[in-house]
């Protein structure tokens, strides 16, 4: 019969032999370790841009905005009309219904200069009425 050597001495002689090698291949050894490690980086790099991008593009989808300028003509009761089918529809989180009045407040906040141009020409309010439907996300993912 033949002499079979151990499980145990098998694993420990492999894990010598091994260390000898990495010990007598120093470069080799280390460029491998440096390569693998680079690769290891990179493949972080790209799972992180993944993330961010599915981020991103998420939160994009969910900042949809819908702006509806209305004449000066319009009806109340049609702009209320108007308003509430809006509100109905799948997907609109909230309706805001600017009047003219409310309009002219925010350009004078936010651009002053045009503003004063209106007084100086005289044009008064020409800004429209208009009906703002922010977050339309959950129709436009569809």
């Amino acid at each position: 019969m033949k002499n079979t050597p151990s499980t145990l001495y098998l694993l420990k002689k492999g894990v010598i032999l091994a260390a000898n090698n990495i010990w007598r291949n120093k470069v080799l050894s280390i460029a491998t370790i440096f390569v693998i490690a680079i690769i290891i980086f990179i493949f972080n790099i790209i799972l992180s841009i993944n993330f961010i991008a599915k981020d991103a593009i998420t939160n994009i989808n969910k900042k949809v905005d819908l702006v509806i300028y209305l004449k000066d003509t319009s009806d109340p009761t049609q702009i209320q009309t108007l308003t509430q089918t809006i509100k109905n529809l799948e997907g609109v989180e909230t309706v805001i219904y600017t009047t003219k009045m409310q309009a002219l407040e925010q350009l004078q906040k936010t651009h002053p200069n045009l503003s004063t141009s209106f007084e100086k020409y005289n044009l008064g309010n020409p800004l429209p009425y208009s009906s703002m439907e922010p977050a339309l996300a959950k129709s436009v993912q569809k």
